[in-house]
């Protein structure tokens, strides 16, 4: 999801979707159709904060490269957006936004 919201025109196939399910975490079930960015409910919230996130990347540089997530917004943007979330979903939030923006950033910044 984040490759493709990055620039990426389409997944790379079942086996990078379960990679990514592994990172959570999760057994890779069989998929349906991965190019279609279909979302695990259970990785519903994550992509939501993501793409709220959007315009929350920390630059360096003259040129402004993409370097990360700002972290600092992230308690506000979850109180803006209305979820409160207990201790363990905050972490597997967390963990799974990381996971996103790495993706973003292998895309933006050609590391793959």
């Amino acid at each position: 999801m984040a490759r493709a919201w990055a620039g990426r025109s389409q997944s790379q196939g079942p086996e990078e979707a379960a990679e990514d399910l592994r990172a959570f975490g999760l057994d890779a079930p069989v998929l349906v159709d991965p190019a279609a960015h279909q979302v695990l409910s259970c990785c519903r919230t994550t992509v939501d904060v993501f793409l709220t996130l959007a315009t929350q990347w920390r630059r360096a540089g003259q040129a402004g490269i993409a370097i990360g997530l700002e972290y600092g917004v992230i308690r506000d943007t979850l109180w803006l957006m209305g979820l409160a979330l207990g201790r363990s979903e905050r972490a597997f939030l967390f963990r799974g936004l990381q996971i996103m923006e790495l993706a973003t950033l292998e895309v933006w910044n050609g590391n793959r």
